[in-house]
């Protein structure tokens, strides 16, 4: 019994001390209409991620008050070792055939937070998407 317990107790020692290796934290990034943002995270090296174009904005403009919020999607491409694989993203997921609001791509997971400007917000900002990256 009592090395049933020593190894009971060496175990949970070992269980509740390790750390998971491969955690990473979200990187939170903005990406301006037409360029790339290259990003580095524990499991790939380098990558970009580049706003190509936006699809579809049809949000509520900002000073009014609206009964629906409207939706954005956006075009984008994710680079790595000279692959370009091209995606979509939206705000509004499985509504009028949008694109997901996430998606996960050689092991990145890449999520829409935002587009900017929002309608008639600031016309004279540059266009960008806001993404969270792990």
């Amino acid at each position: 019994m009592k090395y049933f317990v020593i190894i009971i107790l060496t175990i949970s020692i070992l269980f509740f001390s390790c750390k998971k290796a491969t955690e990473q934290t979200a990187q939170n990034i903005n990406v301006t209409i037409n360029n790339c943002s290259t990003i580095s995270t524990n499991a790939n090296s380098n990558f970009s991620i580049c706003y190509d174009s936006l699809l579809k904005d049809s949000r509520c403009y900002e000073p009014a008050l609206c009964i629906w919020k409207g939706e954005v999607a956006v075009q984008l491409s994710f680079k790595q070792n000279n692959i370009v694989i091209p995606f979509k993203l939206s705000d509004s997921p499985n509504i009028n055939n949008n694109p997901p609001n996430d998606t996960t791509i050689s092991g990145v997971h890449i999520k829409f937070i935002d587009a900017l400007p929002h309608p008639f917000s600031n016309q004279n900002s540059e266009k960008k998407v806001l993404l969270e990256v792990n």
